[in-house]
């Protein structure tokens, strides 16, 4: 008898958990938001990939990641922390592995893109640990958010922002119930 492949958790290549997530921006004016990233040094466009990545260099070093990110071997780098997608005139995409480099994105962005050029609209992220058989490829993010139609949206702003009433209790208890069984 063969013995079974134990699954292994996805890390990223700074030993964090792989948690796959999407921001999404508004862009009010694309051609800036076009030249103001061809300015950054840490975010080279991939033509093979038709994307921005950025990457562990320039300005993002400066931004306090872990020590783990400038112990990395020079052949694995640069580190590719995020890949971006201008989907269309109105969309910007970005893919995050881990929620630390969300979080710097996040204030990375805010840093380099004035609000008045895109501005952030949605962040979606898969909250499962990720296994793998060993020697199966690692998963990319993207891969995360293709099917919409299996994520689950919630608008806690707008049931906030609605009169109280019991209705609104309930639905706040339900949902703080539910997180713990959402995979999406």
């Amino acid at each position: 008898m063969s013995n079974p492949r134990k699954s292994i958790v996805v890390m990223t290549s700074t030993n964090e958990p792989f948690l796959p997530t999407r921001l999404i921006y508004e862009v009010y004016h694309v051609q800036q938001l076009r030249a103001r990233i061809a300015k950054l040094s840490c975010m080279p466009w991939d033509p093979a990939q038709r994307r921005w990545t950025w990457n562990y260099e320039g300005a993002a070093r400066k931004l306090g990641f872990s020590p783990e990110y400038r112990q990395t071997p020079a052949a694995r780098q640069p580190i590719v922390l995020a890949s971006c997608y201008l989907v269309d005139d109105q969309t910007f995409h970005v893919y995050t592995r881990c929620g630390l480099r969300t979080v710097k994105f996040l204030v990375f962005f805010n840093q380099q893109v004035s609000r008045s050029i895109a501005l952030g609209k949605f962040i979606d992220q898969y909250n499962l640990i990720t296994t793998i058989n060993p020697g199966d490829p690692p998963p990319v993010p993207e891969d995360y958010f293709k099917d919409e139609s299996r994520m689950e949206f919630f608008d806690i702003i707008g049931l906030m922002d609605s009169p109280d009433s019991p209705a609104k209790e309930q639905m706040m208890a339900a949902y703080q119930a539910g997180l713990a069984e959402r995979t999406l």
